[in-house]
């Protein structure tokens, strides 16, 4: 997950200027159920990137099953999807 979040503020940050002024690169996370009936492992492991540096934050919306998929959908549709979804680890 670190890999993708440093891959996507990458990608994320503006070519010109100074980052330093600007503060940290916010990546938006959108994230399934990834361990069956343990969500809370996602949301752990965001919590300690967020922790470990300041250049990247890292904004986590956990969605579910049944509507997840839609919201995904219908976000990316308008625009206006995140910079990472994780739909499962299967």
């Amino acid at each position: 997950l670190a890999s993708a979040f440093a891959l996507a503020a990458s990608a994320c940050a503006s070519g010109g200027g100074s980052s330093e002024s600007a503060g940290p690169t916010t990546v938006t996370f959108w994230s399934m159920p990834y361990w069956i009936g343990q969500d809370t492992k996602v949301k752990a492991l965001v919590d300690e990137f967020n922790a470990s540096q300041g250049k990247v934050k890292v904004e986590l919306t956990l969605l579910e099953w049944k509507d997840g998929r839609d919201k995904i959908k219908q976000a990316v549709a308008a625009g206006k999807g995140p910079d990472v979804w994780l739909m499962n680890n299967g």
